[in-house]
C-alpha cells in the first residue's frame, strides 16, 4: 500500500468538524440531535487525551491542536512506511480556514471521503493500534451511518402508500388475473 501526506486543507476540514462535534457532544450530550450520531464516549476520551486539546474552562476542543495531532499521526504512518525519507513530505502548516460552499449532503459525503482516505493513509506501523486512530475510525463510522440513515429516510418522490404490504399483494393478484 502506498501512503502519502493528506493535504492541509483536508486536515483542516477534519479538525474543524471533529472539534465541532466534540464540542456539541460535551455541551449537549449529542451532536446532531440523535444519540446514534454522537461520538461514543471512547472517542471523546481519546481526543481529550491529546495534550492541550480540551479547554475545561470553556468546555471547548481546540481545532488547531486536533489538526496538529492528525498531522502527526499521518506523519507517523509515513515514517513507518518509508522511514527517515518521510521527512521530505509536506511540512507541518497551521490549520487553514475552512469554508463550506457545498450543500449539507455534499459536505457530509465529501467529509466522509476525506476521513476515509485519511484513515487509509494511516494504516501503517502501529498507528492503527492507537487510541486516536480508533477515535478517527469511530467518527468515520458515525459519518457513514448518518449519511446512510439520511439517504434512506429522504423522500425520493415515492408515495409511501404504494409500498404497504396489502397494496403490493393486491397488485400481484391483479397481475395474475390479467395474465
Amino acid at each position: 500500500m502506498s501512503a502519502y501526506m493528506v493535504d492541509n486543507e483536508n486536515l483542516s476540514r477534519m479538525a474543524g468538524y471533529f472539534a465541532a462535534i466534540l464540542d456539541a457532544t460535551e455541551r449537549m450530550g449529542t451532536c446532531v440531535g440523535a444519540k446514534a450520531f454522537s461520538p461514543r464516549p471512547s472517542i471523546v476520551k481519546a481526543f481529550k487525551a491529546i495534550p492541550g486539546v480540551y479547554d475545561a474552562r470553556y468546555g471547548e476542543f481546540k481545532a488547531k491542536v486536533i489538526h496538529r495531532a492528525l498531522y502527526d499521526m499521518n506523519r507517523a504512518a509515513l515514517m513507518a512506511r518509508y522511514g527517515e525519507c518521510a521527512d521530505a513530505f509536506e511540512p507541518y502548516r497551521p490549520i487553514a480556514v475552512e469554508t463550506r460552499e457545498e450543500t449539507r449532503d455534499e459536505w457530509q459525503c465529501r467529509l466522509f471521503n476525506i476521513v476515509h482516505n485519511y484513515t487509509y493513509q494511516c494504516y501503517e506501523g502501529n498507528v492503527p493500534e492507537t487510541a486516536l486512530f480508533n477515535a478517527v475510525k469511530g467518527i468515520e463510522e458515525m459519518l457513514a451511518a448518518q449519511i446512510a440513515v439520511e439517504t434512506a429516510t429522504r423522500d425520493w418522490g415515492c408515495r409511501w402508500g404504494d409500498w404497504e404490504p396489502k397494496k403490493v399483494g393486491e397488485r400481484k393478484s391483479q397481475m395474475r388475473k390479467s395474465a
